[in-house]
């Protein structure tokens, strides 16, 4: 017997079941969306939430949690002037 893995694959869905998944999400969505409307007001009140947390370190080591590391060395070495302080 071969050394090789056996990969198993997940049975493939039906376009039917794709399509409710789909459907699913998008209506999650609305609804998020819908409730942050309510919470801060209006969809600009939102949208400018969202820029302001987009760029705090949390958020940016969320979308490159894997590269994290090297952006920090990066950073540590960039002189002060170039980080706008």
């Amino acid at each position: 017997m071969s050394a090789m893995l056996k990969v198993q694959k997940k049975p493939q869905l039906s376009l039917k079941e794709a399509y409710d998944q789909l459907l699913a999400v998008i209506k999650e969505s609305e609804e998020f969306e819908a409730n942050l409307v309510k919470e801060f007001g209006s969809q600009e009140a939102v949208m400018n939430a969202r820029d302001e947390w987009s760029t705090r370190p949390e958020a940016i080591r969320l979308q490159f949690d894997e590269e994290w590391d090297v952006i920090q060395l990066i950073y540590e070495r960039v002189p002060v002037i170039f980080r706008g302080m």
